[in-house]
This record gives structure tokens, sequence and C-alpha cells, in this order.
């Protein structure tokens, strides 16, 4: 908290400044003028909550300064040093919140006490207006959010305070969303980066209001030129990134009136879904989002005779190029929304079940983790996440079909790697697989490397590398470090290191140089 004294007598005005000890009133900063004119200069430079000023003074006597003050700020508080003979001039300042006066000479015992008095009511008057922006912009976003939003004063006073609106001036509506795959960190630090994101939003003007760990929607006016905005955005990426170890997406709506707030965050969410084709770490902007009156009146609809068909090729070639040739539609067209394209993986796994139900020599149940993976298709968010999610469950039902092996009964050793390829994008050790398995770790530890010739994490490892190259190879948008992590390397460096002794080159030489397809 910061304090003005002004007072024409130096020895008053020093002296009040140096001879008491205001930072155990939690005054930081004490500030001294000689006259009015140079305390409002002051004053608008350092904007201090506490002015002790004197009443009579060349230039702009202490009356004058409250009243200029005052049109600036409403929460400044005063008191006056004053003698007998200006007790009008005292009952005029009175009108304009003087929280009291004190005449000359000072008593410091009396005056210590007034500014208490001060930094109490200040601390009050915040604490009320904290509940007030608090409660009004939780209702605020609840109102958006269920399209229930009524201007009303007090939805505007709280706008105004907030993010400098007026009206007539329209405003946006930000969606932020972090990483599906980053859900624990996102959650862990989700205090911290609501802190960074309130402190960064402040810069625009504009709200943070928290819907989820991941998610986070941003009112703004729209006073910001686009340029200003990307600006912005690259700032907040480099904040998150370097205190939280995270990035986010966000949607942009159009600009609108106040009255339109529940269809800006629509446009929002809709915008935000474009991370499906684009990539995550992005800007996407409503206008960039397709006309989907022509997608909203087709069904899609697997081909599943050819899929079929593809089961029983000499090579899996077949199969792969009908599913390639299906996902890159979806990425030339761009009018799907993410469920939906979850619900078509879906589809593409129930065909594929059903295949392997014809199979008399393969026994498959339909709650086998290999055909039950919702969990692992809410992390997916792009076209190329879905893509790879489909041709790596259709290799492994390929491979069933081809050899006849019955995946649900399988024991041991063979068990485990269906599991760790099941799985190899967690964090799962030794003692988690060998539990699946109902094997003691060290028993599966020592048959695993008997039978695989490789310990369990080298084996580990390659499934990861060879997924990871995938993805170079597919030239995905995601950071490296977002693949290390998407793969199942929490650490960077590490995954750097296993990446280079596997594939004898770095992960961003390799993608560089777009080496050749990954056998996995």
């Amino acid at each position: 908290m910061k304090m003005l004294i002004v007072d024409d007598e130096i020895q008053i005005r020093t002296g009040l400044q140096e001879g008491m000890n205001w930072e155990s009133l939690g005054l930081d900063e004490v500030y001294i003028a000689d006259n009015g004119v140079t305390a409002l200069q002051l004053f608008k430079q350092y904007n201090p909550e506490i002015i002790i000023t004197d009443i009579r003074m060349p230039r702009m006597d202490g009356l004058a300064l409250i009243k200029s003050v005052r049109d600036l700020s409403s929460s400044c508080k005063f008191i006056i040093l004053s003698g007998y003979s200006e007790f009008e001039y005292v009952k005029e300042a009175l009108q304009y919140g003087v929280i009291d006066y004190e005449l000359k000479p000072v008593n410091i015992k009396r005056l210590l006490n007034l500014v208490k008095k001060a930094i109490e009511t200040i601390e009050k008057e915040k604490s009320q207006a904290n509940w007030f922006q608090e409660y009004w912009s939780d209702r605020l976003v609840r109102d958006i959010v269920n399209n229930t939003f009524t201007e009303t004063p007090n939805m505007l006073e709280m706008l105004t305070h907030s993010i400098k609106w007026k009206p007539g001036i329209p405003l946006r509506i930000c969606y932020l969303q972090g990483d599906a795959v980053l859900g624990d960190v996102l959650t862990h630090h989700q205090e911290r980066i609501q802190q960074l994101l309130n402190r960064e939003a402040h810069k625009i003007p504009g709200m943070i209001h928290r819907l989820s760990p991941r998610d986070y929607m941003l009112i703004m006016n729209s006073d910001n030129r686009v340029f200003e905005l990307e600006k912005w955005w690259k700032q907040v990426q480099a904040v998150l990134l370097e205190h939280c170890h995270i990035s986010m997406t966000i949607g942009i709506s159009n600009e609108e009136e106040v009255a339109h707030l529940p269809r800006l965050y629509e446009q929002a969410l809709e915008a935000i879904q474009l991370r499906l084709y684009g990539g995550p770490r992005a800007m996407y902007y409503y206008y960039e989002v397709p006309d989907r009156k022509e997608v909203r009146s087709r069904t899609y609809t697997p081909p599943e005779d050819e899929l079929s068909r593809g089961f029983h090729e000499p090579s899996f070639a077949s199969l792969q190029s009908c599913i390639d040739r299906e996902f890159d539609v979806f990425l030339q067209e761009r009018n799907r929304l993410l469920g939906e394209v979850r619900g078509i993986c879906r589809q593409y796994a129930w065909i594929a079940e059903q295949e392997l139900k014809r199979m008399p020599c393969v026994s498959i149940q339909p709650n086998h983790a290999e055909w039950n993976r919702d969990h692992s298709l809410e992390q997916i968010e792009s076209i190329e996440g879905f893509r790879s999610y489909v041709l790596h469950l259709y290799r492994i039902a390929y491979e069933q079909v081809q050899n006849g092996q019955p995946l649900p009964n399988m024991k041991g050793v063979a068990k485990a790697i269906s599991y760790m390829y099941d799985h190899f994008h967690e964090d799962i050790s030794v003692k988690e697989v060998a539990a699946y398995i109902q094997q003691s770790p060290n028993y599966f530890s020592h048959k695993f490397k008997q039978e695989m010739g490789v310990s369990y994490t080298a084996f580990l490892n390659r499934i990861r590398i060879e997924e990871a190259s995938r993805q170079l190879q597919a030239k995905s948008t995601a950071a490296l470090y977002e693949i290390s992590w998407n793969v199942g390397f929490r650490d960077y460096k590490y995954f750097t290191q296993v990446f280079k002794k596997q594939k004898g080159v770095s992960p961003s030489e390799y993608q560089r140089k777009g080496f050749g397809h990954p056998d996995i």
C-alpha cells in the first residue's frame, strides 16, 4: 500500500515521512510533495491509496487537490492537517469522503490512529469489491455457459471494472484448452495456471474463468487488433511453458455486443475444435470454421466390406491404404467435430471385432481391453492421432486373423506384450505388468528376457520409439516433448537418448530428414 504526504512545511512532511515506521502498518511506499500541483502529478504516477494533506498551500491548496483526485479515483482516502482558522475548509472537504482531520500541531498518536482507520476502510472496501467481483463473474460465466445471460446493472458494472468495458464496445470470448494427455499435470498445476492466466489476461484487458482443470474461458473487450492478440498469445504460451511445462490451444469468437455473449461462447467452442485438423498450441478463429450443413445431412459409414476383405489379404497394405484414404478425406473436408470422429473410430473398432468373432480359431470377448479403449480415445484430439489409433487396432486384429492367435486366452509373456501395446503411452512398470499376468516382478522379468531376448524395459522402449518415429514420419504438428509424453516417456531428455540409441539420429533430425516408415 502507498501513501502521499502533502505539506508546504518541510519539517512536517519530511518528519512524517522519515520519523514514522510506516512499514509496520503495511505502507511500503511513502511519497512527499510541497504543494497540490506536485501532489496531483505524484498521484497520477503512483496512485497512492492514502493522502495526508495540508489545507493551505501555494499553487493548489488541499481542498482543490482533494477535488482533483476524487475526479480520478473514488477509493483514495484523505486525512486533513489543518489549523483552527481553517475549519470551514475542513467542513467542505469532509463532503468528499475525507476520513477525518488532525489539528496542528500534529498529535502523532492520533494521526497514526487515523491512518490505521483509513487502512481498515480500504481493506474492508477491497474485500467487498472482491466478493462482488467474484460473485458476479461466477454468475456471468454460468449464465453464458447455460445460455441464460441477461444484461443487469451488476453484470455490466463487473465487466466495466474487470475488462474496462464500456457500452457500445463489442466483446470476444476465447476458449483456452490444455492437451488431454496432460490431464494429471493440468490438475496438479491448476491454481498456478489460473494465477498466470489472470496476470496475463489483465494485460489485454480481459477476465479468465476456470471451467475445469484443462478448460478456461477468457472474456475480453475487442479494442485489441488481431495482431496484438496473437502477440499476447505467444507470450502466454511462453509463460505457461516456463512455469508449468504445458501448452494450450485457443479458440476465438467473432466480435459482438454484450447481449450475445452466449453465442460468442458457442463460437469459441466451435473454433477450438479446429485443433482436430491443425494440431495443438495454435490459435483458431470462428471465421475459419467451415459450413457444417452438408455434413449434418449425411451419416458417415466406414467401408465395411473393403475392410473385411483386407483382413484376408497377404499383407496389411490394403487395410492401411483403405484407412489412410478415409482419414485423408476427413483432413481434406475439415468439417467433422471431435465427438463425431471418436464415434467413427468406435465404428472401426466394432468392424474389426466382428471380423475376429467370425474366425473359428480366434476367441475374443467384447469387453477385452483392445476393443474397449474409450479412455485412450478421450485423450486423442487430432485426426492423425485417431488415424494412428485405428491403424494400431487393425494391425493387431490383422495379425490375430493371420496367426489364428486367441488374444484373451494368452498366457505369460504373450499376454504381457499385449498389455504393453495397450498401455505403452502410460507410465507402466514391471510391477504393474507382472500383476496383470499374476506373476511376481522378478519371475516375470526373468521369463520375459528368456523368451524375448531383451529386457522388459528395452522392449517397452522399442514399442514407444517405433510409435514416436511413426508420428514423426507422419509429420505430426505436435512438439517433440508432446510426442515424447504421448508415447509414454515422462522425461524428455531420456526419450531423446533412447531414440538416438535405437534410430541412430535425434528425434528432430529424424523428423527433418524423413527417414523410412516405422515397423510398428
